[in-house]
């Protein structure tokens, strides 16, 4: 008799333990798989939010450029380059406001909140100072306009770009860590950005000697071939990752164009400014004319930043969706092994305990009428 009531309750505990290390198992892939979707959910949101910086950034530059130029102009500004301007303010303002709001409702980004916040300080001193004292100084002669206008617009642009960069690096970190693909593009999305930078840089400077007018002195020509080193050393290293790892069409289709238009047409172009700004050639090109003509060229350098972030945006949605396949593959397994757990203890109580109790009581009774 303790022989049968034995071996029901070894029969209990077998039966216990393996529908525990059942459930256990698939719990322990269900949770692997909650914490890859999480994961890939916050690269997924800062792919994306880094796609928007990326605006945000070229947005800025834009407006820094067009805001330079009129500065330069010595007669007040017409009404309708100032409703040009106020446009690509308010796209600006736009731009930035969508990055904060990004990251203010995005999961854990990696972005501190002191970032955000110092953004947002930096963009309201932007617009409600600088920018209305910019409009009333250029409805004015160059002459009456207040002194310091073009460093002081300098200084709270960089405050906001600065700011911006240290958002994007945090998220870069954020996405470079889901492996060496992804690493590679983040890489070439942000070395191709400083190229911009730089390139933008350049730019600007050979636009301020056409505004002076006169030739280079041999200061200006070392610091116009310091910015070439800072474009094309980075840019080498963009080439070879294009030959070496097998990018996307959409990249090097990016990389073929910029190689075309800013390291072809833009240096022509750039020569021959050289050129008149020497004496070789009568001075024809004016500061707006060049600002105008090479809009393009710096733009085909921002295309390659785009397109390769914009690869690490699909790479992203493409590990969110596997991931949530894989926590719902997990999730569906978990369930049918509570359903087979179940339905397993349901089948030994059924089949084998509860018989084996009722033979045991059936013998018990024998027993008992037969020493009656």
């Amino acid at each position: 008799m303790r022989h049968t009531n034995s071996v029901a309750t070894l029969l209990r505990l077998v039966t216990g333990a393996l529908v525990l290390v059942l459930l256990a198992v698939f719990a322990v892939s269900a949770m692997d798989a909650w914490t890859r979707e999480g994961a890939a959910y916050r690269v997924h949101s800062a792919a994306h939010i880094s796609q928007e910086i990326v605006v945000a950034r070229e947005a800025v530059r834009v407006e820094n450029g067009v805001m330079d130029t009129l500065l330069a102009r010595p007669s007040p500004v017409s009404a309708a380059d100032l409703d040009g301007l106020a446009r690509l303010h308010t796209r600006s303002l736009s731009a930035l406001s969508q990055v904060e709001r990004a990251i203010r409702n995005a999961a854990d980004v990696g972005v501190p909140p002191s970032l955000g916040r110092d953004l947002s300080n930096a963009i309201g001193r932007f617009d409600t100072s600088f920018y209305s004292d910019l409009l009333r100084a250029l409805k004015q002669p160059q002459a009456e306009r207040r002194a310091g206008l073009l460093a002081e617009r300098r200084s709270s642009s960089a405050d906001i770009l600065n700011l911006i960069d240290a958002q994007a690096a945090a998220l870069s970190r954020a996405i470079a860590s889901r492996g060496p693909r992804m690493s590679e593009l983040i890489r070439i999305s942000d070395v191709a950005w400083h190229v911009r930078v730089n390139a933008g840089d350049q730019r600007g400077i050979i636009a301020d000697f056409l505004t002076r007018g006169r030739p280079l002195s041999q200061q200006e020509r070392e610091s116009i071939a310091e910015l070439d080193g800072k474009v094309e050393a980075p840019w080498q290293s963009i080439e070879t990752s294009a030959a070496s790892n097998g990018l996307s069409r959409g990249i090097n289709r990016a990389i073929a164009q910029a190689n075309r238009v800013y390291f072809g047409e833009y240096r022509v172009l750039r020569a021959h400014v050289f050129d008149q700004l020497e004496g070789r050639a009568p001075l024809t090109i004016t500061r707006e004319q060049w600002m105008a003509a090479t809009n393009r060229a710096l733009a085909t350098l921002m295309q390659v930043s785009r397109g390769a972030l914009g690869a690490a945006g699909l790479q992203a949605d493409a590990n969110l969706v596997r991931a949530r396949h894989d926590l719902a593959v997990a999730l569906g397994l978990m369930g049918f092994s509570i359903g087979l757990a179940a339905l397993a203890v349901a089948i030994v109580l059924s089949r084998v305990i509860h018989p084996l109790r009722t033979m045991t009581l059936a013998i018990r009774g024998e027993r008992d009428m037969a020493r009656i």
